[in-house]
């Protein structure tokens, strides 16, 4: 069974799941078994590991991969990007996603890296749906992508990034992932505006658990979210103390997740930043474990 298919046999419930990150190249790969070993515990439906820009940390993110089916027992959606890609570096990729066994890619346009120039990052892939076309004729992948509640920040307009959208889902995109968000308002206008633009795959929310004020603002400022007053009026108040923040934020997470699980949501995916003790407690709040 592929993840997308997770979507249609779940049962009134959304499809949770996880994102992890590889242990830098310098590290041993057995630095992340304990995130792993607590991830385990909270029983993700599938788990997704990221991948570097041009192809850097390949190595890192396929041993990860492994690690996951060992330790996890999940699926793994592997990360692939455009940048600095060529058709051999992911077929290269792919095979090596086959040889363990992986059946699932999130095709992602990805940031170009600090000394790359734009032209030479999507030299062969310009968009995210060339490389979702580009894996499905190739075969053998389910296949899912991104999408931008709040609009992506290089798009000419709102109706621009919808357009995009569309591609992808028409190039073979079977379900999609979305950017982090804090304001749910944005999600589900754009929910109801690739609906009636005749998108109909499963989304699921991308959701980062806040942890300090430095990383939202941070965060923010990288990918566009826009801060909802709400939060905006904890980061006034408890900014300057690590402690009290962290437990308003932690709060903040589980109301925000709450309400999408209550308004229907086909999914949760939980960016995990590798700390799965505070992920952890959001899914305990929530009666989710």
């Amino acid at each position: 069974m592929t993840i997308a298919n997770l979507f249609s046999t779940k049962e009134n419930t959304p499809v949770i799941s996880m994102e992890v990150f590889p242990p830098k190249k310098d590290s041993p790969i057995e630095v992340i078994d304990n995130t792993l070993e607590a991830i385990s515990d909270y029983n993700p439906a599938f788990v997704s590991v990221t991948y570097g820009a041009g192809g850097r940390g390949a190595g890192r993110h396929l041993e990860t991969a492994k690690r996951i089916q060992k330790l996890v027992k999940a699926p793994v959606l592997g990360h692939l990007t455009c940048v600095g890609a060529s058709p051999e570096m992911i077929n290269s990729v792919l095979d090596g996603f086959e040889e363990i066994g992986m059946t699932d890619v999130l095709a992602l346009r990805g940031d170009v890296p600090e000394g790359m120039k734009s032209e030479d990052a999507f030299k062969h892939f310009n968009h995210a749906s060339d490389l979702v076309s580009f894996i499905e004729k190739r075969g053998g992948f389910s296949v899912a992508a991104a999408c931008y509640p709040e609009i992506h920040f290089e798009a000419q307009s709102g109706s621009d990034d919808i357009a995009k959208l569309k591609l992808k889902v028409e190039a073979g995109a079977e379900f999609l992932i979305t950017q982090l968000f804090f304001n749910n308002s944005s999600f589900y206008e754009f929910m109801n505006t690739i609906r009636l633009n005749n998108i109909f795959v499963p989304v699921t929310a991308g959701i980062m658990p806040l942890k300090n004020a430095d990383q939202i603002l941070r965060m923010t400022t990288l990918c566009g979210a826009s801060i909802p007053a709400k939060l905006s009026r904890i980061i006034a108040k408890y900014g300057s103390d690590p402690e009290s923040f962290t437990e308003a934020a932690l709060d903040y997470t589980c109301t925000q997740i709450e309400e999408l699980i209550s308004g229907g949501v086909d999914g949760i995916h939980i960016y995990t930043m590798n700390r799965p003790k505070y992920v952890g407690r959001i899914l305990k709040n929530l009666n989710l474990i």
